[in-house]
């Protein structure tokens, strides 16, 4: 008999709790990281000298909470391979992770996000920012070399393909989540006009990542589940339905931002603003779920359960 998603989350034990709840602050942390520096790099020229001083320190502070998660969650893996306490920080059991494709991902992360915190720390333009989008793209895609996308990639024998897709979903979904909060910061400055063109951009660039982000998923989605009954009848169908929901809310909320709220910010409607700020507000509420639910499915249950 299938699982339900009811009967997965009934039966977590303390440390699969542990463990989802790090991996979702790991994914927040490193993609809200990567995703501030192409945030930076798309609307350089729209944000004041002040604003990107005030961006960078918060980039470069949230990428070393990244590589703290990053590390704590080999902990927590040691903990669950063990079963103890105390074997979060077993030399043995440590080593042994980082062997394996999780220690590879996580030494790629940490390393890219070091130069992240480092390059924004020091304000370093010109050569420093093409090494910033370098190292966020390699923040985003290490969680490509981890999860369901390579295991298909071997069990069917389709080359790189799984992980090539997911890449430009990562990419997709870092510059889309991690854009939130630059973008709720932009909401005070006192230029509204930059403001609405800002947002305007944003909808802009968004439409096509968005795209590209759905078409990706779709055919992710046909790899990793053997028929579309598997959606309904089986614990990680029912929980990918659930993250569904969290994404149509979160493109139903960007949908009202672009053709409605952008509109009145263009003509000038102060009172706008605060409409705005609290709608990003609980977009970065439905992305928190978002990657909470994406932590589940890849912690708890797989596409063979």
């Amino acid at each position: 008999m299938e699982s339900t998603a009811l009967q997965i989350f009934r039966d977590l034990d303390g440390w699969q709790v542990l463990a989802l709840l790090v991996k979702a602050a790991t994914y927040g942390a490193s993609l809200g990281a990567a995703g501030g520096v192409m945030f930076l790099a798309c609307f350089a020229y729209l944000v004041s000298e002040q604003e990107d001083h005030a961006l960078r320190r918060f980039i470069a502070r949230i990428a070393l909470l990244a590589i703290g998660f990053s590390v704590l969650r080999i902990a927590v893996m040691n903990g669950m391979l063990s079963d103890e306490l105390s074997g979060m920080w077993d030399t043995e059991m440590t080593q042994m992770v980082l062997k394996s494709s999780e220690g590879v991902a996580t030494g790629l992360r940490v390393a890219s996000l070091l130069i992240i915190a480092g390059l924004c720390w020091q304000r370093l333009r010109g050569i420093g920012s093409w090494a910033l989008m370098s190292a966020a793209f390699v923040t985003s895609t290490s969680f490509a070399l981890v999860g369901h996308a390579s295991e298909v990639t071997m069990q069917f024998g389709l080359g790189l393909l799984p992980q090539m897709l997911l890449c430009l979903h990562l990419l997709a979904v870092t510059f889309w989540l991690g854009s939130l909060w630059p973008l709720h910061r932009s909401t005070y400055a006192d230029d509204i006009e930059n403001i609405a063109v800002t947002m305007k951009r944003f909808g802009r660039l968004a439409t096509i990542v968005v795209g590209l982000l759905i078409a990706v998923g779709v055919v992710l989605l046909w790899l990793l589940l053997e028929k579309p009954a598997a959606l309904w009848g089986t614990a990680y169908g029912q929980l990918f339905v659930i993250k569904l929901f969290c994404v149509a809310l979160l493109l139903a909320l960007a949908a009202m931002n672009k053709l409605r709220l952008t509109p009145q910010l263009l003509g000038g409607k102060r009172v706008t603003v605060l409409k705005l700020r609290r709608s990003i507000k609980v977009e970065i509420v439905v992305a928190s779920l978002i990657l909470l639910a994406t932590a589940t499915l890849t912690t708890v249950t797989g596409p063979a359960n």
